[in-house]
């Protein structure tokens, strides 16, 4: 059993100089507070926010000011994961990873938790490691529940509703490493077929053709050619000058359109230059605010105008010394053209032995590897063919992971006081990557009954990350948020089967005792001293590890 614990979160807003680090322990962890607004659905996104994921968290929180630093660990390792907007940085065996890509981040993440998920390329069919959100989203229950979890994780739009239900099956433990292969395998196998049929193609065109030639020149009485390899290093030196004008070409286009931005950038800061001694207020052409003051520093440095007047001359001799090179290759090309067409015209009169003896000869090579890759495609089908029936193999594991989960289900709608017999009709044959729509108000219990039925068809070799639920902040009778409560307290005070909860709600402790269950160990977390989550106290105690971990 692969089991994850959160140790703790630290969180800093650099230009409010506010923090937040909040402990986290094994089993059941409640944060609460009496009123509303205290910050605990932030903190609960915030949490999913460090470990890489995209959600819709309130315009109250600016990310470019917000680092976040998430400690946790598993199977006796210790890890922490730095964010700042896009950039992370991992803490783990005594070594510091950085990542400015997301693709590399999500490769190492795995490859830490030693636990794989892949999910279908949007653009086509490979297979990549899924981002971290599909990672944590069967795991999270949101204050705002809803059928679609594409509302919850904002970078899951980009993504069938499909691909994303299907990669649940990875978090039962029905899909593993083995099967990651198999789709990656599969990926590759049918990429490469395809481009053996393009090439495939492409090559009996090229056949048809050189037998054309090779039939129709059949009965001419071939004259010998002693001129080939002068006249073939003629056209490669011809294409190769041709290929290199174009490059200057490029190169003086650049150079031109260099100067003219730098020239008109010039005129511009004059314009700035007279309004300023005119005492006029200065207004940037783009974004339209006043800078002024911004343009008067640079001025009095007139570092702006120096650097500008030095490119311009360096790009202008530039310019000119190119124009010379270009003028001089023309000329030469134009030598060159005339001795190509000398040899075109004394070629097109006749069909030598060399013509013959190189399309025979190229029309062989062809042949045999027409008939290297068709083996290969054989080869290839082959084994897309066992892959395919591999795959096919878990196709009884996730029909029993269906079963056990629309069981579960049933069985928790029940108990939520959700009549199931609409369900039934929606749904013929429930499954694990199916998902259905009751009225709003019945959203948040069917929500949890899905939740903690899906939690009940994870095997031991699953990945067990801390449940975190956002008790929802709906309209419910006492009677319901009851039941609901009753239902989540007697899974998750089972810690054994699991082994961290984090449970946010208001009057939590009040609302447990109502359910009818008495908690004698777990961790308070009670944000209610507190007028806005992050604050100057946490600050000062944590400067050290600020400090220490978050550089801009």
């Amino acid at each position: 059993m692969k089991n994850i614990n959160i140790n703790s979160i630290l969180i800093y807003d650099k230009k409010e100089v506010v923090a937040k680090k909040v402990l986290f322990k094994e089993g059941i962890n409640i944060i609460t507070s009496i009123e509303n607004g205290r910050g605990k659905t932030s903190l609960s996104k915030l949490i999913l926010y460090a470990f890489g994921a995209k959600l819709e968290i309130s315009d109250n929180w600016n990310f470019n000011n917000i680092f976040t630093k998430i400690d946790f660990s598993i199977e006796n390792k210790f890890i922490s994961i730095i964010r700042f907007k896009d950039t992370y940085k991992i803490l783990h065996d005594d070594e510091v990873y950085n990542f400015l890509k997301q693709s590399e981040y999500n490769k190492k993440l795995y490859e830490i938790l030693d636990f794989n998920i892949l999910i279908k390329n949007k653009n086509n069919d490979d297979y990549l490691e899924a981002i971290p959100s599909i990672l944590l989203l069967p795991n999270y229950i949101s204050q705002f529940a809803k059928a679609d979890e594409r509302s919850i994780f904002l970078d899951l739009n980009m993504y069938n509703i499909e691909d994303i239900r299907d990669t649940f099956y990875y978090h039962s433990g029905v899909l593993d490493k083995e099967y990651s292969n198999l789709l990656r395998m599969i990926s590759f196998y049918q990429h490469e077929i395809g481009k053996l049929k393009k090439e495939f193609e492409k090559i009996n065109d090229i056949i048809k053709f050189l037998e054309e030639k090779v039939d129709k020149n059949k009965n001419v009485i071939y004259l010998k050619d002693d001129n080939i390899d002068l006249d073939i290093k003629t056209y490669n030196n011809y294409i190769f000058h041709k290929n290199d004008l174009y490059e200057k070409l490029k190169q003086l286009d650049i150079i031109k359109n260099n100067i003219s931005l730098l020239k008109r950038t010039r005129k511009n800061n004059n314009l700035i230059r007279e309004s300023l001694l005119k005492e006029d207020i200065v207004t940037c052409p783009n974004c339209g605010y006043d800078i002024s003051s911004f343009i008067e520093k640079a001025l009095k440095l007139n570092l702006a105008e120096e650097n500008i007047v030095n490119e311009l001359a360096n790009l202008t001799a530039e310019k000119i010394d190119l124009e010379k090179t270009i003028d001089k290759k023309r000329l030469f090309i134009l030598q060159l053209e005339k001795e190509v067409k000398i040899i075109d015209e004394r070629r097109n009169n006749k069909t030598t032995e060399n013509d013959i003896l190189v399309w025979k000869e190229e029309l062989n090579k062809l042949k045999t590897y027409y008939a290297d890759m068709a083996i290969k495609q054989q080869e290839y089908e082959i084994q897309l063919k066992n892959c395919n029936r591999l795959k096919s193999n878990y196709s009884n594991k996730k029909k029993e992971v269906d079963e056990k989960y629309e069981q579960e289900f049933f069985i928790y709608l029940k108990k939520l006081n959700i009549t199931t017999k609409r369900l039934h009709e929606l749904n013929k044959k429930l499954k694990l990557n199916q998902r259905f729509k009751l009225e709003a108000s019945e959203m948040p219990r069917l929500n949890i009954a899905s939740f903690f039925a899906f939690q009940k068809t994870k095997n031991k070799t699953a990945l067990y990350f801390p449940l975190i639920l956002d008790f929802p902040n709906m309209d419910m009778s006492s009677t319901n948020i009851s039941k609901c409560f009753d239902l989540m307290m007697t899974n998750i005070s089972d810690i054994i089967k699991y082994p961290q909860s984090l449970v946010f709600s208001i009057n939590c402790l009040e609302r447990i005792n109502q359910s009818g269950h008495k908690l004698e160990y777990y961790n308070l977390i009670d944000l209610e001293g507190f007028e806005q989550l992050l604050n100057k106290t946490d600050y000062t105690n944590n400067l050290k590890e600020i400090k220490t971990f978050f550089v801009d």
